[in-house]
């Protein structure tokens, strides 16, 4: 896995995943979405664009030897608010700046 292996992009309640050229590949579910060739430079892949998937509950993504399963849910105390309103709120950027601290660590830890 390398720094700049993938883009996992968060944006409630979708959420996408596009390879960003790397060396060993990542895969959505087992099937493989995005690696640059074995001739081709980190540099050079960079350079091409690799097409975005949608990722759902429960789909499973994997970088290297690392797999993520998606989980989407909502802290108890949004989760009693948003049975209280209609329509249903979209996370707040300090809910979705959670996640993406705890995905940091995470990838943080491997390396």
């Amino acid at each position: 896995m390398s720094r700049y292996h993938c883009l996992l992009d968060i944006n409630p309640p979708d959420i996408r995943i596009r390879d960003f050229g790397s060396k060993n590949g990542t895969f959505v579910n087992g099937k493989k979405i995005g690696q640059r060739e074995a001739h081709q430079s980190p540099e050079e892949a960079a350079q091409i664009q690799f097409p975005e998937y949608d990722l759902g509950e429960g789909d499973e993504f994997t970088l290297s030897d690392t797999s993520f399963r998606v989980a989407v849910a909502l802290d108890p105390e949004n989760a009693k608010t948003a049975q209280q309103q209609s329509p249903p709120t979209i996370p707040s950027n300090q809910e979705n700046l959670k996640f993406i601290t705890k995905v940091q660590q995470i990838l943080n830890k491997l390396y």
